[in-house]
């Protein structure tokens, strides 16, 4: 569902566009609170709960498609956009479930990120 509750929401409170600001994280290494998705950076907020993403996650219906990222199957930004609706907050989607620990991703020869494997539990 988009709109004003479910993963949608979710995903919104707790990621931002853009680079870590925390002023703990060291400069020229690996940033632990960002991941790039190509387009753009994302970053996490608040405190999000890898228990509550999951039960929202299968929760959500496809809001163009049906989508499962957690079936063990690889998902790219596309077959996720078309199941939560935007193409932007799937990219979104899944730097929060790679903050969280529930997704590894890869990125493709063209530098798309895919979803090639996705744990269950938190």
């Amino acid at each position: 569902m988009t709109g004003p509750a479910g993963i949608w929401q979710y995903v919104m409170e707790h990621t931002d566009r853009g680079e870590c600001k925390c002023g703990s994280c060291p400069d020229g290494t690996a940033i632990p609170h960002t991941v790039d998705m190509r387009f753009f950076k994302t970053v996490v907020r608040g405190q999000p709960d890898a228990v509550a993403f999951l039960r929202l996650s299968g929760d959500h219906r496809g809001e163009f498609a049906q989508c499962d990222p957690f079936d063990g199957k690889p998902h790219n930004y596309v077959e996720i956009g078309g199941w939560i609706g935007d193409r932007s907050m799937a990219l979104q989607y899944m730097a929060l479930g790679r903050m969280l620990g529930l997704f590894n991703l890869m990125a493709t020869a063209s530098g798309t990120p895919v979803i090639v494997s996705a744990r269950r539990a938190a």
